[in-house]
């Protein structure tokens, strides 16, 4: 069973609704925070069985982006599965040391989903814009009351999808940051 986290400040749980109508209304969770570790720890609690997804209100969903996060997930054993996005860098489709600020972000979606090798790469980032949290990452977040955002604690497996970008204003993308030059 998937359930659907929606927070932010932005969110609209009828609209949202609207844009992802093949989600059923029982799935959806309205959480109340803009805070991205909040959400997930107010969902974990909500969610007994099932997987949940995080889903900030202000991003910005390229089409079928739920189906393409849900069949990439299906062929993989991760605990969370993420989007490419522009808020970890670690998550940028952008090169080392790259920045690209007002782009649109549905033109570096289809770019994504163009030169992307549909894989799922390992990365302990998460997205707070848009990730899954299978079952047994919202049992790992339980029982860690202390893990707080960051890198996903010692034994859960992230993966993100290569070919499938989201973002949320502004609308700044930054690569992750150049290794330290050996030579200094």
């Amino acid at each position: 069973t998937l359930r659907i986290a929606l927070y932010g400040a932005e969110a609209d749980l009828a609209a949202w609704r609207q844009r992802l109508a093949a989600v059923p209304a029982d799935a959806w969770l309205l959480v109340d925070t803009t805070d991205a570790m909040r959400a997930l720890r107010s969902a974990a609690a909500a969610t007994a069985r099932g997987d949940v997804l995080l889903l900030h209100a202000g991003c910005m969903l390229p089409p079928a982006a739920l189906a393409r996060l849900l069949t990439s997930a299906g062929a993989c054993t991760a605990d969370v599965i993420s989007a490419l996005d522009n808020i970890e860098a670690q998550l940028s489709p952008l090169a080392e040391g790259a920045q690209l600020d007002g782009f649109d972000p549905l033109a570096v979606d289809r770019g994504v989903a163009l030169f992307g090798t549909r894989c799922l790469a390992g990365t302990s980032a998460w997205s707070p814009l848009f990730s899954l949290w299978r079952q047994t990452a919202l049992a790992a977040l339980r029982k860690r009351p202390d893990w707080q955002a960051g890198p996903l604690p010692d034994g859960l497996q992230g993966a993100v999808c290569d070919h499938l970008f989201v973002a949320r204003a502004p609308l700044q993308l930054r690569g992750p940051a150049l290794p330290e030059d050996p030579r200094e």
